[in-house]
């Protein structure tokens, strides 16, 4: 009588052991990679007030900004390379409708103000939201410096990142 009443118990617990170990499947995504997100810099007399994030840089330094990203990858449709000669590499990414919105915001709120551009929640570097700004309201620039790898990186996994992380908001 005992064993009936563990038998169903016991396959349970053999099919939930199994099916633990099947996270990953072959072709399946292994999730966003190279994200790009843009935080408000927190200094002075903010940086008592609320939760804060600390930022590593890739050069060693650190920097302190607001945990809650101003815009991430799930906005940037694409990222290409901007063509400009003379001055250090940057990346131009591209706004989805949401991400034009709020790009509009920012511009009106917090002009001339300092942002951190992170990878992968690395400080790629920091600069202002006016620097940031192009005569195109779907496009903003993201100046590096980028080394030529990371750039690549980021401009190839752009499109996938936006597609997961949209996808993951969606369900």
């Amino acid at each position: 009588m005992t064993c009936i009443r563990t038998a169903p118990l016991l396959v349970a617990a053999i099919l939930c052991c199994g099916l633990g170990g099947c996270a990953y499947w072959p072709g399946m995504s292994e999730g966003p990679r190279y994200t790009l997100t843009l935080h408000q810099v927190v200094s002075g007399s903010d940086l008592g007030r609320g939760r804060v994030l600390t930022l590593a840089g890739f050069n060693g330094k650190t920097v302190v900004v607001h945990p809650a990203p101003l815009l991430s990858s799930s906005s940037f449709v694409r990222i290409e390379k901007a063509a400009k000669t003379g001055e250090p590499p940057a990346l131009m990414a591209f706004l989805d409708r949401h991400g034009q919105y709020v790009w509009m915001q920012i511009r009106g709120n917090l002009i001339g103000q300092s942002v951190a551009v992170a990878v992968d929640g690395w400080c790629q570097s920091i600069t202002t939201v006016t620097a940031m700004g192009t005569p195109d309201a779907e496009v903003i620039c993201l100046p590096g410096p980028w080394n030529e790898a990371e750039a690549n990186a980021v401009i190839t996994h752009a499109a996938e990142n936006y597609s997961l992380l949209n996808d993951a908001h969606s369900q």
